[in-house]
């Protein structure tokens, strides 16, 4: 006998949704495009121990359980493979617009501060390289959102690519990996190899080369 959800529920959200279905060991196919998801609204599904996957309404499927040979019986409910993999470009698609869009927004947003987005954008919480005044900077979207000015900070937090163009614009290639403002950082001026550290060589002015 199909064992029924003890909900009465008739609209559920993502979590509540896995939760029930996962009675009857059955997964999401596909994340539903709406927030709240009704008893009559169709779903994608397979279940636990296959790879087919089926379409129908949340309804049919809770009062069908387990009872895999309702699906498996009558191909009307299978996803051809050609529909599976056309829904999966689509939504690829949909998901490098909707990306493509919010970096283009990202990147108008730090225009208006003369700042120039160097990296790609990924979402709100991974960070990004950006440059100001030619010098690289990284900030996370969502704290430029905040508020965050990593350039104007009084204790910058400086990227590699940064040290980097610090010590370029002075003829020096750096060599080592810039950990912290206590850093000891190889660099390379003229052939010869020297080494400071990252404190000393941008508020002390300190030219190990030019002492040589």
């Amino acid at each position: 006998m199909t064992t029924q959800p003890t909900t009465t529920k008739t609209t559920f959200n993502y979590d509540e949704l896995v939760e029930i279905l996962n009675q009857f060991d059955i997964v999401l196919a596909r994340k539903p495009k709406t927030k709240q998801i009704t008893i009559y609204d169709n779903i994608c599904f397979k279940f636990n121990d296959a790879n087919i996957i089926y379409r129908n309404k949340l309804k049919l499927v809770i009062e069908k359980g387990k009872d895999k040979t309702y699906y498996t019986m009558d191909k009307h409910y299978k996803l051809p493979q050609a529909e599976i993999e056309e829904n999966d470009k689509r939504r690829k698609q949909y998901m490098e617009q909707d990306r493509l869009n919010r970096e283009e927004e990202f990147r108008q947003k730090l225009a208006k501060e003369d700042c120039t987005l160097t990296d790609k954008y990924i979402n709100h919480t991974v960070a990004v390289h950006y440059l100001y005044k030619g010098y690289d900077y990284k900030v996370l979207p969502k704290c430029w959102n905040q508020g965050a000015r990593p350039h104007l900070a009084k204790c910058i937090h400086y990227t590699q690519k940064h040290v980097e163009q610090l010590f370029a614009d002075e003829e020096c290639e750096l060599l080592s990996e810039y950990q912290n403002e206590r850093s000891w950082l190889s660099y390379k001026y003229r052939d010869n190899v020297y080494k400071v550290q990252f404190n000393q060589w941008r508020y002390m002015k300190t030219r190990p080369h030019l002492k040589a």
